[in-house]
C-alpha cells in the first residue's frame, strides 16, 4: 500500500507515513532549533514506494533547522541547506 509521505505533530510526538511505511517518535522545537527522536517505521517493503520513502527517511535523519512562513514550514540541515518544505493541513481525525 503507497501513500503520500506526511507527518502529524501532537504535543512533543510524531506519527505519520514515509510513502509505505507508518512512523512515530518524538520531536523538539526549540526556537529554530528541530530535532526528532526515537524515530521508528514498520518495515515492509513497497517497491513501487522505495525511492520516494528512501528519500524522506534521510530528510528526517539530517534535518536539525527549520523555518516556519505562513503555512510552508520548510526543513534545513545542519549547514543550513534546504531539505524540504511542507504545507501545513489541517488533521481531519
Amino acid at each position: 500500500l503507497q501513500t503520500r509521505p506526511y507527518i502529524k505533530f501532537s504535543g512533543q510526538q510524531l506519527s505519520g507515513h514515509t510513502g509505505c511505511n507508518a512512523m512515530a517518535g518524538q520531536f523538539n522545537l526549540e526556537g529554530e532549533r528541530l530535532q526528532l527522536s526515537q524515530v521508528a517505521s514498520t518495515r515492509m517493503y513497497c517497491e513501487s514506494a522505495a525511492q520516494i520513502e528512501n528519500t524522506f527517511l534521510q530528510i528526517l535523519e539530517k534535518a536539525s533547522y527549520s523555518s516556519l512562513e505562513g503555512e510552508n514550514w520548510s526543513w534545513y540541515d545542519q549547514d543550513m541547506l534546504k531539505l524540504a518544505s511542507f504545507t501545513r493541513k489541517i488533521a481531519l481525525d
